[in-house]
């Protein structure tokens, strides 16, 4: 239940040649059990990416046609 849920950000940088990343981790506590949610790198969240890219493909085939197309990817 979502309601029940609670979201934790944890902030780390790592310090490359390059200079400093920001990296945030989101994590979930549904049932006792702390699961990673979403993770962003240098402000970008992968959770946002990947339901950007799954929107299309809904949109266009719907459920099945994106569960296809994550299976074969998968597959791969």
């Amino acid at each position: 239940n979502w309601e029940q849920s609670e979201l934790v950000q944890v902030s780390s940088q790592l310090h490359a040649k390059s200079g400093p990343l920001q990296i945030n981790y989101t994590l979930l506590k549904q049932n006792q059990a702390w699961k990673l949610h979403d993770v962003s790198v240098g402000g970008i969240s992968i959770l946002q990416t990947f339901k950007a890219q799954f929107q299309t493909e809904l949109a266009r085939t719907g459920i099945a046609g994106l569960t296809r197309q994550i299976e074969q990817r998968n597959a791969q």
